[in-house]
């Protein structure tokens, strides 16, 4: 007999997503210069703290966005911008309504230095703008690897349902990675001489209180 013909579903529904948003800094060729001596100056003068960073990765304290730095001002400006061309599929009544705070940190690993992996708990979006990505003729030099936060998916055995437990992508200077805060990630060793160097952050969202509640009564 002839077989049925096949049934086209009535719509996909996304269950779990967890979306990569890749931005590309137009400004960059002229900013990368002055952005690299600012993540160093920094890094000359402050020890650093210890975070996801090892193998002599150094991470600065949290407050990065505070300096007065023009090239760290302007990288945080493209941050900003992002992060609100991430939030368009927001509603615009909801999006109107909230606060973003921002606060970022600066990532210089040197040769052989990582980042374990880790997530950024407390946040809606973290992200990564690339300052400085040395070009490596290792394969898995200075990768970022993102990690299926879907416990048990890659247990499926179907060819047609391969389920890969991790995705690693290369990034490129002037680059900006969004994602989701719970999407565990980690970043594989710099195999070259030359610093890679990053900005990383996290962008807080919170509802604005209602005027009639923030207006003290008389």
């Amino acid at each position: 007999t002839r077989p049925a013909m096949a049934i086209k579903p009535q719509r996909t529904v996304q269950a779990f997503p967890s979306p990569i948003l890749v931005f590309e800094n137009p400004a960059h060729a002229e900013l990368r210069p002055r952005l690299v001596e600012a993540c160093q100056a920094l890094r000359r003068r402050d020890p650093g703290v210890q975070r996801s960073n090892l193998g002599g990765s150094w991470h600065s304290p949290d407050d990065l966005f505070k300096l007065k730095d023009p090239a760290v001002q302007q990288a945080r400006g493209f941050i900003q911008s992002c992060i609100e061309g991430a939030m368009n599929g927001l509603e615009a009544e909801k999006a109107a309504s909230m606060d973003v705070s921002l606060y970022g940190w600066i990532n210089i690993n040197p040769q052989h230095a990582i980042n374990k992996p880790h997530n950024h708990p407390d946040s809606l979006f973290s992200g990564c703008y690339y300052v400085q990505v040395p070009a490596s003729s290792d394969p898995m030099s200075g990768l970022i690897e993102f990690l299926d936060p879907r416990t048990g998916a890659n247990m499926v055995s179907s060819p047609y349902l391969a389920f890969k437990p991790s995705l690693a992508m290369r990034p490129q200077a002037g680059q900006l990675f969004i994602f989701p805060s719970y999407l565990s990630h980690w970043v594989t060793p710099n195999a070259e001489p030359e610093d890679r160097i990053s900005i990383a952050f996290n962008a807080r969202v919170n509802m604005r209180r209602a005027e009639s509640a923030a207006t003290p009564a008389h």
